[in-house]
């Protein structure tokens, strides 16, 4: 349904139907009734629709966090007889998840009823069976009094480092953590989420065992730069919401971590990270088809189901990913979003000057963006970023000129005031003058504030790095 309040009332009623009446049929029937629920709760958990009104799939989605509690109560009754949970561990693994992007994201009324969900889930100690890293996260998540329901809503995020290096739920805490990385209207949580995962991934890189685990991530997020949104959400044409989110928490990554402190180990990673494909081709029909809650229920049908469980892995370096990071964000240097175009410079600037065998590329970019870019505040911001990494070097004769030439060039100017600067840094560089292409298109022009653009707008834009 197109309707968000429609889909609301129907997860909640679904449930409650389903718990009320779920021992009157007969155990054939009983067995797909409990899919059905169990796909329908995982939709509902993946609804991030949004519309003039704001994020309606909030309301959605926090009515399948109080359904799933009342749900796995109730299977945890109906399994005390056998002793064996109803679902298996990979679906559970799939709520669990769900409910951790929620704890990880950037709401603060979903991540609290996230938090609480998971506490009373961990009371249920017959999920220890089928629920991978059980007791590993009840610290986390089963003690009200010193687990992450103590802390404030704000620095919940502060105790899900240990949620990195479990395999099993890393993507999804990964994704959450992404928005919340890009939350523009709280900079102070954006800050504490950048913080935090910057720390997170530093301790991982201290240990030989757990350096596997921060490639990983680097190749998660390359994963939901080009991600595309699932089939069962057709009623929601937007395209990849991930993408500027997870372009950004990369670049305050390699902020934080220079390309050149990241192990040179060669690692096995799964090969579906490698090389990403979508689990089903889009259904453009206006909705969902009939048997998309199979598509959230049988393992191996989820893109992060073969990542999680596919056991063919492929070896890689440190090198080798950035060089696929920097790919990828150079295709984005044309997009219409402003934003995502500045935080894919910050991350060529940063391998620009770094040891990788992208280096050259990445540097063209660099400097495509600085002297022949048709938006003029994004020369000048790819010269700030690219005189901060310069100042962390060797501080030699060339080095030294090609940051006065940055730094003393009105790079906001016409082209052909900076043409001699240009051909010198280009000399300085090592590389080859090439010809300057002239963009007229309409379409190329630098986005303009609006005039009656408000304080809290001017504020959000200075919090992403855009003035």
């Amino acid at each position: 349904m197109r309707d968000a309040e429609t889909r609301r009332n129907a997860i909640q009623a679904l449930v409650a139907a389903a718990v009320n009446f779920g021992t009157a049929f007969p155990e054939e029937a009983s067995m797909a009734r409990i899919q059905l629920v169990t796909g329908s709760l995982l939709m509902a958990l993946e609804d991030f629709c949004v519309d003039n009104r704001g994020d309606v799939g909030s309301w959605v989605r926090i009515a399948a966090v109080d359904g799933v509690v009342s749900w796995f109560r109730f299977l945890s009754t109906l399994s005390s007889e056998s002793g064996t949970f109803v679902l298996p561990t990979i679906t559970c693994t799939r709520v669990i998840g769900s409910l951790i992007r929620l704890l990880t994201g950037r709401l603060d009324r979903v991540r609290l009823l996230a938090a609480k969900a998971l506490n009373q889930i961990w009371s249920l100690s017959i999920l220890e069976r089928v629920v991978p890293h059980f007791s590993e996260m009840a610290p986390l998540f089963g003690d009200a009094e010193t687990g992450i329901l103590s802390l404030t809503p704000d620095t919940m995020i502060t105790r899900c480092g240990l949620l990195l290096k479990l395999i099993e739920y890393q993507q999804y805490a990964l994704e959450g953590w992404c928005t919340c990385t890009d939350q523009v209207n709280g900079f102070q949580r954006s800050s504490i989420a950048v913080k935090t995962l910057v720390e997170a991934i530093s301790n991982l890189l201290q240990e030989p065992e757990t350096r596997v685990c921060s490639i990983k991530l680097l190749l998660e997020l390359i994963r939901l730069m080009q991600r595309r949104d699932a089939p069962n959400r057709s009623f929601d044409p937007a395209p990849n919401r991930m993408e500027t989110p997870a372009v950004v928490t990369a670049a305050r990554l390699l902020e934080g971590i220079a390309p050149d402190s990241w192990p040179k180990d060669v690692v096995s990673v799964p090969k579906a990270l490698l090389d990403p494909k979508p689990p089903l081709v889009q259904d453009t029909s206006s909705t969902p088809p009939e048997d998309a809650w199979k598509w959230v229920v049988e393992p191996g049908t989820c893109f992060c189901d073969r990542i999680v469980w596919n056991e063919n892995c492929e070896s890689t370096t440190i090198d080798d990913v950035l060089t696929r990071l920097g790919r990828m964000v150079t295709t984005k240097l044309m997009a219409k979003d402003f934003g995502l175009v500045v935080q894919s410079t910050h991350i060529l600037c940063a391998l620009a000057l770094a040891h990788v065998s992208y280096r050259k590329e990445a540097l063209l970019s660099a400097l495509y963006c600085l002297t022949d870019h048709p938006w003029p505040r994004l020369r000048k911001l790819t010269a700030d970023q690219l005189y901060l990494h310069l100042i962390g070097l060797d501080q030699t004769d060339e080095i030294c000129q090609i940051s006065d030439i940055i730094i003393t060039t009105a790079w906001i100017g016409p082209f052909e005031e900076s043409s001699q600067q240009r051909a010198d840094l280009y000399r300085l560089f090592g590389l080859d003058l090439p010809e300057r292409v002239v963009v007229t298109s309409a379409a190329n022009e630098q986005p303009q504030l609006d005039n009656d653009t408000t304080y809290a707008d001017l504020v959000n834009d200075i919090a992403r790095g855009l003035l």
